[in-house]
């Protein structure tokens, strides 16, 4: 709740022309595509981002989780700045080892909630962690269960995503 009041008050005194300290930016987030399913896009059945409070996520079945890609006001060498939010108000987030997990969205103040989107040829992406460039979320195989880090490229490690429709 008090997030949204500061988001609302924040908004109105951009509307105004009222100028914000610099610590009180916001990013102004909005809603790139709706519902989804992050999923590798080297994968089949199974290989679906799953996370659920502060465990590191894995890969499993399509459904476990549906996203919505937050675009932020924010751009890294031109590319657009995402957050991946869930129906229950979590975010996608880099964690301490590199585990990938799921934490209380905070769009201002998170870095490592936010994932730069680098669109590939084949119009999958690769997500690299704004709060740490050159790591990019991504897991060791294709099979469920798999863990989900995010680190530098490196032989075998997959790091191309889909964001699915639930419809299909």
């Amino acid at each position: 709740m008090t997030r949204r009041i500061s988001f609302i008050l924040i908004s109105l005194a951009i509307l105004l022309g009222i100028a914000l300290p610099a610590q009180a930016k916001t990013l102004s987030p909005k809603v790139f595509q709706s519902p989804g399913y992050l999923c590798l896009a080297a994968g089949g059945a199974g290989s679906c981002f799953v996370g659920s409070g502060s465990s590191q996520a894995s890969l499993g079945a399509a459904g476990a989780n549906t996203f919505h890609a937050i675009l932020t006001s924010s751009t890294y060498e031109g590319n657009p700045v995402y957050a991946f939010e869930d129906n229950s108000g979590n975010c996608i987030r880099g964690g301490n080892g590199n585990v990938v997990k799921m934490a209380t969205c905070d769009y201002a103040d998170d870095p490592e909630q936010k994932w730069i989107k680098i669109t590939n040829s084949d119009g999958s992406f690769k997500l690299e962690n704004y709060g740490h460039t050159g790591n990019y979320m991504g897991t060791d195989g294709i099979l469920s269960g798999q863990l989900i880090w995010y680190e530098g490229e490196h032989n075998g490690y997959y790091v191309s995503w889909e964001l699915e429709s639930p419809t299909g």
